[in-house]
């Protein structure tokens, strides 16, 4: 999915560790193989080029994401939505290249996207697109959908204390023995520091939303990956976002919409799905202002004893 992953495990005996780590790793690429539109020989790629209007055989797995993300669209009223793939590509292109697609052509994409673009039978594990004038992109769900795989599996193998994390989509299993849980910092926006704050989780996922690492610059905005679906362009505003949940799926998808949407709305939405935690980080004079919506969570300073 164009980022690196890593796992990490805490444990006494690590007898047959190494080739449960290889095995995970093996269901990595198996769903990357899936989900990825880099690879023009993924799964993904392939439906992307498919005829509308006739029912396409897919996968189980990416027919489930397929669901989950058009379930996402409604929830967030279309600020989630995968159908912007090539929306996506044209971000690509401006921020390796410096050329700007012409204002009509990005009309003309968005109007051929939007949630009701495509139906997923998942009994039968078949895909209709409505029309062959759109892409799918995964990237704002996959990552935390494959995390949550490598989770459940490591567990069924007896490895529950772990941390993964897929390029800052984090799933976390069993507290290491003696601590609160597994700690993560929260960045600093537009920054590649950390705060000197971090939360503990067990059993729960984490992702971050942003401009940090991904953006390009036009008119000193700066303009993130993520796609404004209205505009078809990158967001820019200077925040970054925060959830807190138990699936590294809705993590993902919803660290997305809720860079998207209003605060106000943002928090409605998190109010929406059980057990879930909004943290909002904003600069504001040389400082980092904190807006935590949902369910209560606690975050420790750096050197806290625990």
């Amino acid at each position: 999915m164009g980022s690196e992953m890593f796992i990490i495990i805490h444990a006494q005996d690590t007898s047959g560790l190494a080739e449960s780590i290889h095995q995970a790793y093996l269901l990595t690429d198996s769903l990357i193989l899936i989900f990825s539109d880099y690879d023009p020989q993924s799964e993904l790629s392939n439906i992307n080029h498919a005829p509308a209007n006739k029912p396409v055989k897919i996968s189980r797995e990416l027919a489930t994401l397929l669901k989950i993300s058009q379930k996402a669209c409604h929830l967030s009223k279309g600020a989630f939505d995968i159908t912007l793939g090539k929306l996506t590509k044209v971000w690509r292109l401006t921020s390796k290249t410096g050329s700007y697609t012409h204002p009509d052509t990005i009309m003309w994409y968005i109007n051929h996207t939007g949630c009701s673009q495509y139906i997923i039978d998942q009994d039968e594990n078949t895909l209709i697109k409505k029309t062959d004038q759109f892409h799918f992109d995964l990237g704002g769900i996959a990552k935390g959908y494959i995390a949550q795989e490598i989770s459940e599996f490591l567990s069924k193998e007896w490895w529950g204390s772990h941390l993964i994390d897929a390029g800052g989509d984090m799933v976390a299993g069993d507290a290491p023995s003696g601590d609160c849980g597994w700690k993560i910092a929260l960045e600093i926006p537009h920054s590649e520091h950390l705060e000197k704050r971090v939360i503990c989780i067990t059993n729960q996922a984490v992702a971050t939303s942003g401009s940090t690492y991904q953006h390009y610059i036009k008119d000193n905005k700066v303009f993130s990956h993520i796609i404004l679906p209205k505009t078809g362009l990158g967001i820019n505003n200077t925040q970054n976002v925060t959830v807190i949940t138990s699936s590294g799926t809705d993590a993902d998808w919803l660290a997305t919409a809720c860079s998207i949407l209003s605060c106000k709305k943002a928090k409605s939405l998190i109010t929406r799905i059980p057990e879930s935690t909004l943290i909002i980080t904003t600069p504001e004079n040389k400082k980092d202002r904190y807006k935590i919506y949902g369910k209560k969570t606690l975050m420790y300073h750096l050197d806290h004893p625990d």
